[in-house]
């Protein structure tokens, strides 16, 4: 059958609705995704009004952070292989009104046969729903700043242009070893 996982909010997060929202929200942006590009999940067997989690597809593989760490290099067609997937995958999400607004390679998993799954629906946007959390001060970005757009540092919720740069910008990295910009860390002046 199919392998899954458990994914249960953070104790530390309790009492913050936001948080709670998105959570809730990932389940169900998961649960109407069918795409072989895109990570499953599936209704929890009679869960228990005490208990939070998510039941989600394992994805066998890794994820391309973990090649890029063990400095393995990915030759051109390899990497062409994964763009056209995860433009496949993304252009299947847009299509269906969701922005990831974390693509990154720690979100992208590769396969041993070269199969590619994008993860982490945690902070999708839904554009024709109110997102409560984006007007919160807890929230300052969406997003991991060396990835993101440069409109995103100035408050913008995220665009399907957003996902695709931070795309590319995976991309590059996968080809180079670095960004094209260089790291962007949240306490620079650039992520602020």
């Amino acid at each position: 059958g199919l392998k899954v996982a458990l994914k249960c909010p953070n104790p530390d997060w309790e009492g913050n609705s936001i948080f709670l929202e998105r959570f809730l929200r990932e389940e169900w942006v998961g649960r109407r995704l069918h795409n072989q590009y895109l990570m499953r999940m599936m209704p929890p067997q009679k869960r228990r009004s005490k208990y939070l989690y998510l039941v989600m597809e394992v994805c066998r593989g890794n994820n391309l952070r973990s090649l890029l760490e063990e400095k393995k290099q990915l030759d051109l067609q390899q990497v062409l292989d994964i763009a056209n997937q995860a433009c496949l995958g993304l252009s299947f999400l847009h299509n269906m009104n969701i922005i990831h607004r974390d693509i990154k390679p720690d979100n992208l998993v590769l396969s041993p046969e070269g199969s590619l799954k994008i993860v982490d629906y945690g902070i999708v946007l839904l554009p024709d729903l109110s997102d409560l959390s984006d007007q919160s001060e807890l929230v300052r970005w969406m997003g991991s700043p060396s990835y993101m757009a440069p409109e995103l540092f100035k408050s913008s919720r995220g665009s399907y242009q957003s996902d695709i740069f931070a795309l590319g910008v995976s991309l590059y990295e996968l080809l180079t070893g670095h960004f094209p910009y260089g790291r962007v860390d949240p306490g620079s002046p650039y992520a602020g």
